[in-house]
């Protein structure tokens, strides 16, 4: 049995008998650039920077399991992939190579994202519930330049702590609006990654469809590189509740 079956079946096997607040969740839509701005190295690689509104397709998964009367498990994984094309006006220095001006340029921006999270829920008021948690997120990221035949790739794995808040505000039994906030801020950079949805309940074990918007920013600044990105979703979801 695959590592992943076995953390599942497993974390379904200690969970109390009387939780069911289980869920699976598929999340797809569109995402635009808000700004993507890099330098690599930094500071002797060229600042390249793209405001791109032309939209992408992604998708991400989650699963929840309730591990406890108020606690619960989280695990998503959330790949993102844009492309740019641009012929630059002058030399752009990238990853130690040089690429020509004048010449047409095509960069792939790759940052994926998989994470596990604790998170504590309790209500605030009958309709209000409030969540506190802590993320473990480990980031692979690659950013890809390539011009005629000259190429340069550089990648990126690590892993980063984040904490989580959200809100869930129960407007009557079937409609529900939730916020969502996985972040953390330090001097070498930052993180973000904030959601607003309306979900709709279909059953009472937590099934229902929902849409919304999803902000995800953040970068570092470093002696190594200069990585920040912006981008905007607009997402629709399906969940089912067991």
């Amino acid at each position: 049995m695959k590592p992943s079956y076995l953390l599942l079946a497993s974390i379904l096997l200690l969970a109390p008998k009387n939780l069911s607040a289980h869920d699976l969740r598929a999340e797809g839509g569109l995402f635009s650039t808000g700004y993507n701005k890099f330098a690599i190295p930094n500071p002797a690689g060229t600042r390249v920077t793209f405001t791109n509104s032309e939209t992408g397709l992604y998708y991400r998964g989650q699963a929840t399991f309730q591990i406890g009367e108020q606690s619960y498990l989280r695990l998503i994984a959330a790949p993102l992939v844009a492309n740019y094309s641009f012929s630059p006006t002058t030399p752009i220095q990238f990853n130690n190579v040089t690429f020509p001006a004048a010449s047409p340029t095509e960069v792939e921006f790759q940052f994926n994202s998989y994470r596990a999270s604790y998170l504590y829920r309790f209500l605030l008021t009958d309709s209000l519930t409030a969540q506190v948690g802590g993320v473990a997120k480990i980031r692979v990221a690659k950013i890809a330049m390539r011009s005629g035949g000259t190429r340069s790739e550089y990648n990126n794995t690590g892993f980063v702590p984040l904490l989580n808040l959200g809100l869930l505000w129960v407007a009557s039994p079937a409609w529900e609006l939730r916020f969502d906030l996985d972040a953390a801020a330090a001097k070498q950079g930052r993180a973000e990654d904030g959601s607003l949805e309306l979900f709709y309940r279909l059953s009472e074990k937590g099934s229902g469809i929902s849409a919304g918007y999803r902000l995800l920013e953040g970068g570092a600044d470093n002696a190594k590189v200069y990585t920040f990105s912006l981008f905007h979703y607009a997402f629709a979801a399906l969940t089912y509740g067991f």
